[in-house]
């Protein structure tokens, strides 16, 4: 069950995106997850790469078109082949790959 405080973070980045778009940042967040999470035979169409329809792309999508910003960033680093050990170890020991060296995800 998320936490009361957990939620009211998320509700402030996005509260914040939505009141200075140019300047507050997207509401970071990640994916983790084997082939069918990374788009592996996700086709849209001949000229859309796997990584472009995968669900995580579309939920970007929805969510954005829905609140009508630019409000949330996926972040899928998802690599087939691997399981739940290797998600975990990925967020315990901070092995995110260059795109998010620096910075945490927000979820």
């Amino acid at each position: 069950k998320p936490r009361k405080e957990h939620m009211q973070r998320i509700w402030d980045i996005l509260e914040e995106r939505r009141k200075h778009p140019n300047t507050a940042p997207p509401l970071r967040v990640l994916v983790l997850g084997g082939s069918v999470t990374e788009g592996v035979g996700c086709r849209q169409s001949d000229n859309v790469q796997q990584r472009a329809c995968n669900w995580s792309v579309r939920l970007e999508s929805f969510i954005n078109k829905f609140l009508g910003y630019n409000a949330v960033h996926i972040i899928n680093i998802a690599q087939g082949g691997t399981g739940t050990a290797q998600a975990l170890s990925i967020v315990k020991y901070w092995m995110y790959p260059s795109q998010l060296q620096g910075y945490a995800p927000d979820v």
